[in-house]
């Protein structure tokens, strides 16, 4: 239960990913995942703040976690990010990272393109082309991508961080009927890219999964700026029909 930025949360030798994905569901923010988090836990959490819970549960994981930019002072938990694309849990009393309004600007995207290359390939040619000013190249390279260990990280970067509109959408065509939790999260956060076709690939991706439980994730898209996102998403809902 989360209440005001409190949570209250009791597990016996839980699954760390499904606790975490439904402490997420229930305190509304959204998961980026580099790789899914392992082990179990066994938690007794009464009246903490949000972020002491986070700690608990992902110790020895490393995350970030980045702020809703509010108008108003209220501060709003919108991404907690697991794995190779987190930076460490906050300092205490150090100033939260807001989320951008827009796609991360080339320079975060350099940056995000830094942590994810510390994850080795074993294949220099192909890290090398994944990581090379040239976007046509690096769109090209993802197509050589499996969706599984190092080189999912890479995908789930690529799909979500990659200043190019093409990268991004080819890397989502290398997750489509991919089912694994860090797979499915990319697709949602996906949906919030301000390029349309990127945003219509995405829901394509969903669509091939026919997962019915999808359609609460997908329907506020029904109000999008872009007529071929709206016309995207009748399709997928007619595809996602229990």
């Amino acid at each position: 239960r989360v209440e005001a930025g409190s949570v209250w949360l009791t597990c016996d030798d839980a699954s760390r990913a499904l606790v975490l994905a439904r402490l997420s569901e229930e305190a509304g923010f959204m998961l980026g995942t580099a790789e899914t988090p392992a082990g179990r836990v066994t938690l007794d959490l009464q009246d903490v703040p949000l972020e002491q819970a986070l700690a608990t549960l992902l110790e020895g994981v490393p995350f970030s976690i980045e702020y809703a930019a509010e108008r108003d002072e209220n501060r709003r938990l919108a991404w907690v990010r697991v794995g190779a694309l987190g930076s460490g849990a906050p300092a205490p009393g150090s100033e939260p990272a807001l989320v951008p309004e827009r796609h991360p600007t080339p320079e975060r995207a350099r940056a995000a393109s830094i942590a994810v290359a510390t994850e080795d390939l074993g294949d220099e040619g192909l890290q090398r082309r994944l990581t090379s000013a040239d976007s046509r190249e690096r769109a090209e390279a993802v197509g050589d991508l499996v969706a599984d260990g190092e080189e999912l990280t890479w995908l789930v970067s690529l799909a979500t961080d990659d200043p190019d509109p093409e990268v991004r959408i080819a890397a989502l065509e290398e997750l489509e009927g991919e089912e694994s939790y860090a797979a499915l999260r990319t697709l949602i956060r996906a949906l919030e890219d301000p390029e349309p076709a990127v945003v219509v690939r995405a829901l394509e991706a969903i669509a091939f999964l026919g997962d019915s439980t999808l359609r609460a994730q997908i329907e506020p898209l029904a109000d999008h700026r872009d007529a071929s996102v709206r016309a995207a998403l009748a399709e997928t809902l007619e595809e996602l029909e229990p």
